[in-house]
This record gives structure tokens, C-alpha cells and sequence, in this order.
């Protein structure tokens, strides 16, 4: 008979708000974690190929439609690329069945998640990134490191020491978390997309599972000029391929309203929000034209998409290379250059999603 802690027969994780009564040690067999570029789409990497689909995280990000457009003007304003809608594009296009937790199970989803590791299933976690201390040297990030759209993939949970182990982006081995701490990063309170608790898992590719590529490409295409033509601005906030257009004269406002004091690091995360932070180059342009390259044999017509979007990735590159001069070099900071470049972005967007059949 195994020896059971304290903290084990009490069921209780202490500093958590769950009680973990009844759970066992579980954990994912013969798991090899994998590294990528983005956090959403590398957890699903990594859960994904341990449950049999061998695809690479290009693949899963080009089939999932990654490329969408917003910029929220304010005092300190937000740049991205990304389809909010990623996943769920995913696995209807690559036609995986998949599921969404339920937080009314035991535990707030707990006894669920760790039943799923119990049967070599892995879980998909949405966290606030603040409450993950292996990014911290050991602590949590400050409060301006919050964000609730951070994923990660849950490998194991050890009750008796209280203890977790998760893949994360460019991690290239496992991160072991206290299970209090992945508690609180699950359910932190946050004003602007909190993570609620949410969980995901796909089942195992059935036998014989193969993808149709070709159909995969045409549908992905579809499915971002869909996104990027239909969505229009509301308020501050700006989306899609028309309120792109809107761009060029929110630069120019974004130079007359900045504080001289915010200036610098407004415009260095700008940069980072284009050519970091897990967007692979370019606001996540850069690994949807690499999708689209490895499938240019499929069929011939994908080679004028790749040429339109070459241009929107240099357009974006000349656009970020800017910003990045502008952050570094207060003398060097014309608003009506960056301004030209954010029109060069539009142009060139606007002619690849119009050439999408």
C-alpha cells in the first residue's frame, strides 16, 4: 500500500481555493513535450500529437485560419493579428472531435481534468499567464504581465506534493507549477478576458485518420477572408479588413496623444505585438505564408496567394522595422512615415483577401 501525506488524506492543496478530495497522481504516458512560437497553438501541438494527429504547428495554425486584424486605440493601445475564433476553426476544418470542460464537475473542473489524465488524455488549460512562476525566476509576473488568453497543456498533477507539470510555447522541456498556483492562474479575476477556468481536450484520431490537405487550404483561405471582410469597428476598437483602413489615421492620433513619457514603450510593444509575443513574424503572416508554401504542390492556383501575401509580410516588416527605430531613437519618430507604411499594410491585405475565390 502506497503512503499517503497529510496533505493527500486531507484532499486539500494548501493556498488553493479547490478541494482535490478523492484525485490520485496521474499523468500522461510515453508524453514528449514540444516546443513552438505561440502559446495556443503549441499546447494544441502538444495535445494534438499525443493523441495521434502528426501535424506540425504551421499546419495547425494555417488549418485553424490564424490571421485576423484589431488595434484598440486608447492611452496605451493593442495591435494583433489573430483570429479569436482559431481553435474552433481548427477542428471543423481537420474534422477533430473535441470538448470543452465543464466547471460544474467536482473541484471546478478538477476531478474532470484529472479523470482525463487518468486516461492519457491531455488538457488543454486557458490561464492568466501572471500566476505561472516558471516565467518569473520563481515568482509572479506584476500586474502588468496579466493575460487571460495564455494556453497551455497540463502533462500531470502530483496531489501528494501539490505539484503540476505543463508544456508552454518555447519551452522545450516540461515546467513544473504548484497546483495552488496553476488554481490561481485559472481562475484569475480579470476586468478583460479573464480565463474562467476554461479547459479543452480532443479525442484520440481514429484509425486510418487522414487529412485532405488541398480541401484543408481552399477552406482556410475561405475562412479568413471571411473573417477579416465581414468584421467592422466599434468604438475604440477596430477589426477586419475594413477597419484596417482606419489605420493609418489612428498612427497619426496615436502620435499626437501619447504622452511623451509612454511614448517609448507604447511603441516598442506595438512592435513586439507585430514581431513577438508569439505571432511568428510578421502578426502571425510569416507562419500562415510558410503554411501555404508547404502546400503550393497541392494546387496551382496557391501560388498567387503566396506571391499577394509575400507583400502583406513585407508591408508588416517595414511597418514593425519602424516602430522599432522609433522606440529606440526619440529623434527619429515621424507619425506620417509610419502612417504611409500602416496604408502599404492595407493595400496589400486588401488585395490578397479580394483574389480569395
Amino acid at each position: 500500500m502506497k503512503r499517503i501525506s497529510l496533505l493527500m488524506l486531507a484532499g486539500l492543496c494548501l493556498g488553493c481555493k479547490t478541494d482535490f478530495t478523492g484525485m490520485e497522481s496521474a499523468e500522461l504516458k510515453e508524453f514528449t513535450p514540444l516546443s513552438g512560437v505561440h502559446c495556443e497553438s503549441s499546447a494544441l501541438l502538444n495535445a494534438l500529437n499525443h493523441q495521434g494527429y502528426n501535424i506540425s504547428e504551421e499546419e495547425i495554425l494555417g488549418a485553424g485560419g490564424i490571421l485576423g486584424f484589431v488595434y484598440d486605440g486608447g492611452k496605451f493601445p493593442f495591435l494583433g493579428g489573430r483570429s479569436l475564433n482559431f481553435k474552433e476553426n481548427l477542428f471543423k476544418s481537420l474534422g477533430i472531435v473535441w470538448h470543452k470542460g465543464d466547471l460544474k464537475s467536482d473541484g471546478n473542473g478538477w476531478s474532470e481534468i484529472n479523470k482525463l489524465l487518468e486516461s492519457d488524455i491531455p488538457v488543454l488549460l486557458r490561464v492568466d499567464m501572471r500566476f505561472l512562476p516558471y516565467l518569473y525566476n520563481g515568482k509572479y509576473g506584476s500586474k502588468y504581465m496579466s493575460f487571460g488568453w495564455h494556453f497551455i497543456t497540463l502533462v500531470s498533477m502530483d496531489i501528494e506534493k501539490g505539484t503540476a507539470y505543463v508544456t508552454d510555447t518555447d519551452k522545450k522541456t516540461l515546467n513544473e507549477i504548484k497546483l495552488k498556483d496553476l488554481d490561481r492562474a485559472r481562475f484569475s479575476k480579470l476586468k478583460v478576458m479573464p480565463p474562467e477556468g476554461e479547459y479543452y481536450w480532443v479525442e484520440r484520431a481514429p484509425e486510418g485518420f487522414r487529412i485532405e490537405w488541398e480541401e484543408v487550404v481552399i477552406e482556410s483561405l475561405k475562412t479568413v477572408k471571411s473573417g477579416m471582410m465581414n468584421i467592422t469597428s466599434q468604438g475604440d476598437s477596430i477589426s477586419g479588413l475594413k477597419a484596417m483602413e482606419k489605420l493609418p489615421q489612428s498612427i497619426i492620433l496615436l502620435g499626437e496623444n501619447t504622452p511623451s513619457y509612454l511614448m517609448e514603450p507604447v511603441l516598442n510593444s506595438l512592435y513586439g505585438f507585430i514581431e513577438l509575443y508569439g505571432t511568428g513574424g510578421a502578426a502571425f503572416r510569416d507562419p500562415y505564408l510558410g503554411f501555404l508554401k508547404s502546400k503550393r504542390e497541392l494546387n496551382k492556383d496557391f501560388e498567387k496567394y503566396i506571391v499577394l501575401l509575400e507583400k502583406s509580410v513585407e508591408a508588416w516588416d517595414n511597418f514593425s522595422d519602424y516602430l522599432k527605430e522609433m522606440s529606440q531613437d526619440k529623434n527619429n519618430r515621424d507619425f506620417s512615415r509610419l502612417s504611409k507604411l500602416a496604408e502599404s499594410i492595407y493595400a496589400s491585405e486588401k488585395l490578397f483577401y479580394e483574389s480569395i475565390q
